[in-house]
């Protein structure tokens, strides 16, 4: 059990703690609790992804590593899921 909660302690860790958002035609960074359902979230190379959802423009490569196991970048392109994190 412990190693198991550490494991989900770690991956917890990995997430940041703000997100960037499209509010009003503007950026604005926010504590990733008050990201809400259906806003447009904007992660830049090199980010990570503060949160789960689905591309809605651009594609890039990410890393999954931490949830399946790969060791190679995955594309993610319109439609995608994507999961935070990562």
């Amino acid at each position: 059990m412990d190693r198991a909660r550490n494991a989900i302690r770690a991956l917890m860790e990995l997430s940041p703690a703000e997100a960037t958002v499209e509010r009003d035609g503007r950026e604005a960074r926010v504590p990733v609790s008050e990201v809400a359902v259906g806003q447009t979230v904007i992660v830049r190379p090199g980010e990570k992804i503060p949160v789960d959802g689905e591309v809605t423009e651009g594609r890039s490569g990410v890393n999954q590593a931490p949830i399946t196991g790969e060791s190679m970048p995955v594309d993610k392109e319109l439609g995608a899921e994507v999961f935070r994190g990562r």
